[in-house]
């Protein structure tokens, strides 16, 4: 028997051969050629590395072609952009697992809006546009700020705002981009809720709170992050009740993880803005290991192949004593330096660097494109949040850029 892997993330965050290895069953790898280092042919009977993998078919044509050697009876992804990926390649060749009527209820932001609204579930106005008649009439209905957004897309990616007339010319004069939705502004704080689904039922469940605008933090270049709410906080319980009633809605999958974000408006409306079936990216994995010991990478790779993994009571993980948060110092246009000279502060537990001194950094492509990912630890939410203004401001302060 076989399994097919399809990768875009670093070999030390999914190492599928550690975590799949009592199965003793072969292993195909069709990989990002960035995230080639780490795995080896003597763990992986068939390795196949891609440029422009995210967008490259022959990822899709060589799954087709190899199926016909090796038979694989499962094919695991842990990455966004390989969610209808690797649906389309279950159902060419009726393999189990999520399929492309429940990717694409996880993947295209105006079905998952259309949905949660069926459902009840309260979203911002939106509307697919096929026309710039369709933009100028939502914001003749709705008024400005809008935000329009790729259906398709992750990590913030071609996501831009409207704020006036100017803008909304601009846009069009450049021509409306293909695939596209607009949507209402929601004022407020975002949130998310990660989870697992286990044969059909969710086995844990967590919030988060971002700590600033995503999409505004990534285009100006300065730091995302977020962190964990007590499972006690009253809308941390609010908002995992929303999201078990969106999981139920949707078709999802027997066995997977999931990531779903959420606004808190002032007026203490929660609003749903999007859902993924697959683990959360940014460093959140890190923030639930250190806390509550769960590991989404290994759980969703190990869950979507039938193999067990322990997962703490919810009277476990509503007990926790510390909490933990992360920050992504984003990249910025220049040569790279230096990192800071000192040693963090012991409230640190985790600190990785995304480039070596002298390297030249571009601008960031997404919200999770990073210098500096750290994670830290404290007693109660406001320690963590400010723990992790603090750490931020010493990376600023501390290192040299060109």
């Amino acid at each position: 028997m076989s399994i097919l892997v399809l990768n875009s993330v670093p070999y030390w965050r999914s190492p599928y051969d550690k975590f799949l290895k009592e199965l003793n069953e072969d292993l195909i790898l069709l990989t990002a050629e960035k995230h080639k280092e780490g795995f080896s042919q003597k763990d992986y009977i068939h390795i196949e590395t891609f440029d422009d993998y995210d967008k490259n078919g022959s990822v899709d044509l060589r799954a087709v072609e190899l199926y016909e050697k090796y038979r694989y009876r499962a094919v695991i992804n842990c990455y966004e952009y390989d969610v209808l990926r690797a649906a389309t390649i279950r159902d060419a060749f009726q393999l189990p697992g999520q399929g492309t009527r429940s990717a694409l209820m996880y993947r295209d932001k105006l079905l998952m809006k259309e949905v949660a609204q069926k459902k009840g579930i309260p979203t911002p106005a939106f509307r697919e546009l096929i026309t710039p008649l369709d933009l100028i009439q939502f914001i003749k209905e709705h008024g400005y700020p809008v935000l329009i957004k790729p259906l398709q897309e992750g990590g913030s990616r071609k996501i831009a705002s409207i704020n006036n007339v100017h803008e909304l010319r601009q846009l069009l004069s450049q021509g409306l981009p293909p695939m596209m939705m607009v949507e209402s502004f929601v004022k407020g704080d975002i949130y998310h809720v990660d989870g697992i689904v286990i044969n059909g039922n969710i086995e844990f469940v967590c919030t988060s709170k971002y700590l600033n605008a995503l999409l505004h933090q990534y285009q100006i270049g300065t730091f995302t992050g977020g962190y964990l709410l007590h499972p006690t906080n009253p809308l941390s319980k609010r908002m995992i009740e929303l999201t078990k009633q969106l999981v139920q809605a949707f078709d999802t999958p027997p066995n997977t993880t999931f990531h779903a974000e959420w606004f808190h408006t002032p007026d203490d409306e929660i609003i749903f803005c999007e859902i993924a079936s697959r683990p959360g990216g940014g460093r959140i994995n890190e923030t639930l290991i250190h806390t509550f010991g769960v590991d989404l990478f290994k759980t969703h790779v190990r869950s979507m192949v039938g193999l067990p993994q322990p997962l703490p009571e919810p009277s476990e993980y509503m007990q926790v004593k510390k909490l933990s948060g992360r920050v992504l110092i984003l990249k910025k246009e220049g040569r790279f330096l230096s990192a800071p000279k000192e040693k963090p502060p012991s409230w640190v537990v985790h600190y990785e660097l995304a480039a070596k001194p002298g390297d030249y950094v571009g601008s960031p492509k997404d919200c999770v494109d990073f210098i500096a990912g750290i994670v830290v630890e404290g007693s109660t939410e406001e320690e963590v949040q400010e723990k992790l203004y603090f750490i931020s401001d010493w990376f600023y302060r501390s290192s040299q850029w060109e």
